[in-house]
């Protein structure tokens, strides 16, 4: 599988299924993967992030598909 190509109906399920970390790793390049990390650690950024029109499209797309 080539990396850096997340399907978001496979990332939603891997994380109801508490499998996000791998799911992740197995489609991230680690450079993406450690970018991530870096973000998710920073809670400004994480903040920044989540307020994003793009992260709140993908919020609003995932909690109509559930």
């Amino acid at each position: 599988m080539s990396r850096d190509n997340v399907n978001s109906d496979e990332m939603k399920r891997a994380a109801q299924e508490n499998r996000l970390n791998e799911y992740l790793s197995s489609h991230l390049s680690s450079d993406t993967l450690n970018k991530l990390n870096s973000v998710l650690s920073d809670e400004r950024k994480t903040k920044e992030l989540l307020n994003s029109q793009k992260a709140q499209e993908i919020m609003r797309k995932l909690k109509r598909d559930k």
